[in-house]
């Protein structure tokens, strides 16, 4: 990107894809800084070149999220909403930052405003179940997924809302369907193995 040399709206793209690959990755802490603080002045350099397309804002917000600057992120997605407000992938962006920060309600309208503009959405009905669960609304959660299910689906949103509200029975139901259905994950195992920590089975988490 020196010189501008390749300072295309391509090559950010794919500069703040690479930063959040680099970030999962077991590359030195220097590293994944370094990538970083490229990544997000460039995209600052490419919403200035294009403050009205919603798209570069979405980067932004991604990988600020990414970096734990959640907050921050919140600001940019907000902007891409306020230029796409058709796209309900931001809405879940939205509502999934208002969880991390712990802002429950403003979560659950969020994601309730895109299950309304799309209630043939499996993922929004989803979303807006999750949205819910974390403002202690089970029963209503359970009678929309009922509604379009017959049954409460395993999904892994839906098992990280139980067991961050303390509704371990849940989870552990939540997720022993979800082995059930792909029993191949390993990371539905890492699941399972924390709901029983969570649950004082530390027996059975050994052997998840």
């Amino acid at each position: 990107l020196a010189y501008d040399a390749f300072g295309t709206s391509e090559v950010r793209e794919y500069l703040a894809e690479t930063t959040n690959s680099i970030r999962k990755s077991g590359a030195p802490d220097a590293l994944k800084q370094d990538f970083f603080t490229l990544a997000n002045s460039e995209l600052d350099k490419q919403i200035s070149e294009t403050p009205q397309n919603a798209r570069y804002y979405v980067f932004k917000g991604s990988l600020l999220t990414n970096f734990g600057q959640y907050k921050e992120a919140l600001a940019y997605f907000d902007n891409a909403l306020g230029l796409s407000p058709k796209k309900q992938y931001i809405y879940f962006s939205i509502g999934s930052l208002h969880i991390l920060l712990n802002d429950y309600i403003k979560a659950e309208k969020i994601l309730e405003e895109a299950f309304l503009f799309e209630p043939k959405s499996d993922s929004a009905r989803m979303g807006y179940a999750t949205g819910l669960i974390y403002n202690d609304k089970v029963d209503k959660a359970k009678e929309i997924l009922v509604e379009r299910f017959g049954y409460i689906p395993a999904d892994e949103r839906l098992i990280k809302a139980f067991f961050d509200t303390g509704r371990l029975d849940m989870a552990l139901e939540n997720t022993l369907q979800k082995i059930k259905e792909y029993p191949g994950d390993a990371q539905h195992y890492v699941s399972l193995a924390a709901v029983y920590s969570g649950l004082g089975d530390f027996s059975k988490a050994i052997k998840a």
